[in-house]
């Protein structure tokens, strides 16, 4: 039995692109030129992102400060194209946004941890936001009920806020909006 001789190539971000949505039941992300294919939320995670995205499009919105865009699809490198669990765009920079897809980094990427996801999100993530200059990057822990705040100044994320347990959380790129962190968690859990 003869075998081909089997090659591969990386994935563009416009070749990802290409393939339209997601199947059902399929999350897709392209990392380095790689498809990876990861669960959904779990319900404290997902809990948590309706519960913020609630409380971010009562601020956004009315003051027309931007859009928020929920588990998108935003294109960082050649090979690269993650999704955040939420993403901000100012009104300055909605240029970056079409009807059919995300252009570049945004304003603001917030991620909620999961048990599988938390290096992903700590490290990962981090550095590339940061390496794309992010201005603004939180993370969100149901586990610990902790909520960061992490601001880009001189090209590195420096912490400039937290808050945990049932606390209220001032983050910026939002200083007049107050999270009661107590909104977040799901009840009983």
């Amino acid at each position: 039995m003869t075998v081909a001789n089997i090659q591969t190539i990386k994935m563009t971000a416009d070749q990802y692109f290409a393939m339209g949505q997601d199947p059902p039941g399929v999350r897709l992300e392209l990392i380095d030129g790689e498809l990876i294919v990861s669960a959904s939320p779990n319900p404290r995670h997902a809990d948590v992102i309706a519960n913020l995205t609630y409380i971010l499009m009562g601020h956004i919105k009315p003051r027309k400060l931007g859009k928020l865009y929920p588990d998108t699809d935003v294109p960082f490198e050649k090979f690269v194209v993650r999704r955040p669990d939420l993403s901000f765009y100012a009104s300055a920079n909605l240029r970056r946004v079409t009807a059919e897809r995300l252009l570049g980094p945004p304003d603001l990427c917030i991620e909620v941890l999961s048990p599988g996801n938390v290096d992903d999100d700590r490290t990962n993530k981090f550095n590339l936001y940061q390496k794309h200059r992010v201005p603004h990057y939180w993370m969100i822990d149901p586990d610990e009920r902790t909520a960061e705040c992490f601001k880009l100044v001189k090209g590195a994320y420096t912490l400039i806020s937290s808050a945990g347990g049932d606390a209220t959380a001032h983050f910026a790129p939002f200083p007049d909006l107050a999270i009661p962190l107590s909104d977040l968690w799901m009840p009983g859990l």
